[in-house]
């Protein structure tokens, strides 16, 4: 049986959101860590080790050195099935119009996980839409334009977009995490292979 690119990452995405829930997993980057693989062409399993050995050693050290906090006497509140099963639905309708219309402008994973961050949080309010929209649309744009000025050089983009959008999210104090994966998400097209449709669909 042949599994098309499109129910890759439909299956992909659903299987993250059930452990995400059975497991009661807050942390927004576990979809892009498990959608990357599908939209880089990642076929071994060095992506799997590294980022296990390195979230290993990032929690390690945050235990370490950190403040130690008390953790709450009751039960701890999680999202709610039906906001998760409506915002999961919406983002494969979009997934497969995207791939319906060969439409290159898909959402990217870094995207799908300041969606579910941003609907899931307890306190939302309108006025933090605009500093995390402008954080993205802004260091997308400037990450490409790196990118082209400096084509040959995976190192310096990969500083340079990271530096950028440091300094953004604390100009627009607007502390978006997952600002940082957009940045370096043109990366992947220094080493010849583009993070569109036409990757997937590979």
């Amino acid at each position: 049986m042949t599994v098309t690119p499109l129910l890759k990452l439909w299956l992909g995405f659903v299987i993250i959101i059930i452990l995400m829930h059975l497991f009661r997993v807050n942390f927004g980057p576990t979809i892009p860590a498990g959608l990357l693989p599908i939209f880089l062409g990642l076929h071994d399993y060095v992506f799997a080790i590294s980022t296990t050995i390195f979230t290993f050693v990032i929690m390690l050290a945050a235990y370490r050195m950190l403040k130690q906090a008390k953790l709450p006497n009751g039960a701890a509140t999680f999202r709610k099935k039906t906001d998760t099963l409506i915002i999961s639905i919406v983002l494969c309708l979009w997934i497969g119009f995207a791939f319906g219309t060969n439409l290159e402008v898909i959402v990217v994973p870094p995207v799908f996980a300041l969606i579910f961050e941003s609907f899931h949080a307890e306190k939302f309010a309108w006025r933090m839409i605009p500093p995390r929209l402008a954080v993205l649309t802004i260091t997308a744009g400037l990450a490409v334009t790196v990118h082209h000025l400096l084509p040959e050089s995976i190192i310096w983009v990969g500083v340079i977009n990271v530096v950028i959008t440091s300094v953004l999210c604390k100009l627009l104090k607007a502390p978006v995490p997952v600002a940082f994966g957009v940045s370096l998400m043109p990366l992947r097209s220094i080493n010849g292979c583009s993070c569109s449709l036409s990757t997937v669909q590979k």
